[in-house]
């Protein structure tokens, strides 16, 4: 299942897949995730504001409510646990992050 509106396999940052990391340090293998589904990774609190998709917890850590997140809430409702990113790089497609959302009780 992709996320609606991403059109063909392999959106590419062109097609908007921005995803920011928050509370969470992404390392090599998460980078090479995002690459295999065509996003790409945002880094600085100056771009929270455009991420699409938002990496909070890696079903360890709870959510914190940090500036990036804080930022990104406002912009997006893809608040997400890092499963969301590994099962996506399996099926080399963006998936639909309903099962995957991070909500506030976790």
């Amino acid at each position: 299942r992709r996320t609606s509106g991403q059109g063909n396999k392999k959106s590419g940052a062109k097609g908007g897949i921005r995803i920011m990391f928050t509370g969470i340090e992404p390392n090599s293998k998460h980078k090479k995730m995002i690459k295999t589904i065509g996003a790409q990774l945002l880094t600085s609190i100056e771009d929270a504001a455009s991420a699409t998709h938002v990496i909070a917890s890696d079903g360890k850590i709870k959510l914190r409510r940090t500036p990036k997140m804080m930022i990104c809430f406002s912009n997006t409702a893809n608040i997400l646990n890092l499963k969301w990113l590994e099962d996506s790089a399996k099926d080399q497609s963006c998936l639909d992050t309903g099962e995957y959302l991070v909500v506030d009780n976790e």
